[in-house]
């Protein structure tokens, strides 16, 4: 039987990235941890951003937690889930690598000193 491991973070206070510029700071989202049976984690996640700000698809970003952690990540709009005229738009995106934490790899799921955290079984 195969089991795979999943752990869940609502993040606060993150910044974006693209090269040294900061292109969005003060980012509250979801952060995402998934380890399968193979031992190989995929990280995913996805936050609110402003209508104004775009990240464009397919260009990789840096997003750094407020706590050390940080990742390559590659970003891409959710079309169609925001009503006509609003303020915020969905944004999600995907971990290029790993999580790191001051500048080594994040080895298991996501820090239990890092806020609200629960594990998901399935």
């Amino acid at each position: 039987m195969n089991r795979h491991t999943s752990h869940i973070e609502h993040f606060r206070g993150a910044k974006i990235l693209r090269g040294e510029e900061v292109l969005i700071e003060n980012l509250d989202g979801i952060l995402s941890c998934r380890e399968k049976s193979s031992h190989r984690r995929e990280w995913h996640g996805y936050f609110e951003t402003q209508q104004q700000i775009r990240l464009e698809s397919g260009v990789h970003y840096k997003l750094v937690l407020n706590d050390g952690r940080s990742a390559e990540i590659n970003a891409g709009e959710i079309r169609g889930v925001d009503p006509t005229g609003a303020k915020m738009h969905v944004v999600e995106f995907y971990v290029v690598g790993d999580l790191h934490y001051q500048g080594r790899p994040h080895r298991m799921g996501l820090d239990r000193e890092a806020g609200a955290r629960r594990s998901l079984r399935g």
